[in-house]
């Protein structure tokens, strides 16, 4: 906690402070500063950042600043965040389970006019041919 005269001089310490500037939301709900959505999501300030920049995570951009910008997230977005993030472990279909035979493709075989010639009776061949020149 700050000295009193801290407050004395007109300033307000710390979280009073974002509580003093951070609005309830439309229901009434706390909106979540970026560093408390930064702590409930377990996240980097960078991290949380890069999600906002692709748009992965919603935000309210609060006040009319246009060099520090003030974010406020609501708890469903982050809700809606965390639920977006879920995945499960797929196994690989390379050695995953086999199809069963009516589903796979059919296996074909082609046919080819080209001749398979070794690179070393290529190599004779042209030893014992007449020279170039």
């Amino acid at each position: 906690m700050r000295s009193p005269s801290c407050m004395a001089r007109g300033r307000i310490p710390g979280r009073a402070r974002m509580a003093s500037i951070c609005p309830p939301g439309p229901e009434g709900v706390a909106l979540r500063t970026f560093a408390e959505a930064c702590a409930e999501l377990r996240m980097s300030a960078k991290t949380l950042r890069g999600y906002m920049r692709n748009g992965a995570i919603r935000h309210i951009a609060y006040g009319h600043g246009l060099h520090r910008r003030r974010r406020l997230f609501h708890p469903d977005d982050i809700a809606a965040f965390l639920d977006s993030q879920r995945s499960r472990d797929v196994a690989c279909p390379s050695i995953g389970p086999r199809k069963p035979a009516s589903s796979r493709r059919k296996s074909t075989s082609t046919t080819s006019g080209a001749v398979v010639v070794g690179f070393m009776a290529r190599r004779d061949a042209a030893r014992n041919g007449t020279p170039n020149g």
